[in-house]
This record gives structure tokens, C-alpha cells and sequence, in this order.
């Protein structure tokens, strides 16, 4: 599933992409998405008025129009892609949505296993899957309240990490990373680690946060950007999808396990 940096890449492109162009068509697909699609209300929202923004919370996206409350709001899913290409392109399979802009550019959302959405919001800033998101990783004093949170909690360190209620926009790939990054073993209780230890956690979570947004996210199986390029920063992580190859800080062979029905990939003698 895109993470935060995915997703950030993502808005970063359609900025330069979508915005200030009138928008001429609206084409939907029969099948439906996660949220029901509403063919009708996007066609009346979307043609003839044009995007002036495109904003990020967590992994949503919020697609605004000039002069507007409401917004398109996009989550990416599993398999969720945003693409920007030439009109006289052939639609590829699973397109379920065609936004046509000015100057013979698409903008289409494609998804192959249905599970993200592209809808209508009269009122995103009451959307209750926002309302439930929890600290922003990026944001000011993101560090501070995080200690705040973690040190009274039971569960797993990294199971904290990837609770979209606590932190929004870390998932399995980066939580793993940011606990190779401070030496925290995921398995540690998140109650159980001092506050020093749950603040350079934290500081490691907005490092790699960062760092890979600024690598375009990582690409490990579906995820495209919308110039369809890969995320580079897949070449650049340290301890995801590598189980069984030296630490690159330590030397210990990498190991996987399972935590909460997910994979989880660490060091064993330095992650403490």
C-alpha cells in the first residue's frame, strides 16, 4: 500500500500537472471502488471548473477547485494509481475514472484491486477517516507528542507506528525502516522504551519520511508516479524486503517475521 512518501510524491506532480486547467470531461467505469462511485455528481462537480490545489492528509489526497468548499478526495488503496498522460494514449486495464483536461492531457485513476477511491466531498474537512487520523509526522513538535502517546501504550512498538489513529501515513515499509534507523527492536513494547529512546524513534520516523519522499517513495511491486516513473528510494532502503542479507550497519543477516498478520524485517543483534 502507498505510504506517506508515496503519496506525497504523487501530489508533488499533479501540482505541475493538473492545476489551472479547465477540465472538459468526466468518463466513469461500471465497476465501483472501495467508496461507491457517482458518475453523475463528479461530471457535475468537475467539468468546467479546474483544480486549484492539491493537498495531503496522511495517505489522502485532496483535490481542490477554484472557488469551491468541496474537494475530489483519493485514497490510492493497495493497487491505487494516479496517472497524467496524453489523451491519444490507449486506456489500460482497470481505468476506472478519466478526468479530461484542457490542452489533451488525462488524468486517470486506475486500480486494479478496487480497494482505494476517487469521490466527491462537499465537506472533506469533516471526512470521519480524517477526523480519525492521528499525529502528523512532518508537522512542528510531531516528536514531543508522539513520546507523549507511545509511553503508556501495551502494544508493539511497531504496531504503534502503523496505527493510522496515532501516526498519520507510516505503514509497513517505513515503520520498518525508521526502527532499523534508531536501533529499536519491533517487537519491544512501545511502554517499555524511555522517553530518549521514543523521541530518537521519532526523529528517525520524519528522517526516512523525508528521505524518501525525497526519492520519489519506493516502488515495490504496483506503485507508479504519475509521469509513470518508479519510486527511487526502494534502491535506498535498509532492512525492507532484504531478510537474509548482511545489516549493512552490523553485518548480522536480516531476519523476517510476522507481526499482526505482517511482515516485519530487522536486525537482531543491533536493534535493541
Amino acid at each position: 500500500m502507498p505510504e506517506l512518501p508515496e503519496v506525497e510524491s504523487v501530489r508533488r506532480l499533479l501540482v505541475g500537472a493538473v492545476l489551472n486547467r479547465p477540465i472538459l470531461e468526466v468518463h466513469c467505469g461500471a465497476q465501483q471502488l472501495r467508496r461507491a462511485l457517482d458518475p453523475d455528481r463528479l461530471r457535475t462537480e468537475l467539468v468546467g471548473a479546474r483544480f486549484a490545489a492539491v493537498d495531503r492528509e496522511a495517505k489522502y489526497l485532496l483535490m481542490r477547485l477554484e472557488g469551491r468548499d468541496g474537494a475530489v478526495l483519493v485514497h490510492l488503496g493497495m493497487t491505487g494509481r494516479l496517472l497524467v498522460v496524453e489523451r491519444e494514449r490507449p486506456t489500460q486495464p482497470h481505468t476506472h475514472i478519466v478526468v479530461g483536461l484542457e490542452g489533451g492531457v488525462d488524468l486517470r485513476y486506475v486500480d486494479v484491486r478496487r480497494f482505494g477511491f476517487f469521490c466527491w466531498s462537499d465537506t472533506p474537512a469533516a471526512e470521519p477517516s480524517l477526523l480519525k487520523l492521528g499525529l502528523d509526522p512532518l508537522a512542528d513538535g510531531f516528536e514531543d507528542r508522539f513520546v507523549l502517546q507511545a509511553r503508556s501504550r501495551g502494544v508493539s512498538i511497531k504496531s504503534l507506528l502503523m496505527d493510522q489513529g496515532v501516526i498519520g501515513g507510516v505503514g509497513n515499509i517505513y515503520a520498518s525502516e525508521a526502527l532499523w534507523r534508531s536501533r529499536v527492536d519491533p517487537r519491544r513494547r512501545a511502554g517499555q522504551l524511555s522517553a530518549r529512546r521514543l523521541k530518537s524513534l521519532a526523529e528517525a520516523v520524519r528522517a526516512v519520511l523525508l528521505a524518501a519522499i525525497e526519492g520519489g517513495g519506493s516502488t515495490i511491486k504496483d506503485f507508479v508516479l504519475p509521469d509513470g516513473d518508479s519510486g527511487g528510494f526502494v534502491k535506498l532502503l535498509k532492512v525492507y524486503g532484504h531478510a537474509g542479507e548482511p545489516c549493512v550497519r552490523c553485518g548480522e543477516l536480516l531476519r523476517k517475521i510476522r507481526q499482526a498478520g505482517r511482515s516485519t524485517f530487522y536486525c537482531s543483534k543491533c536493534q535493541r
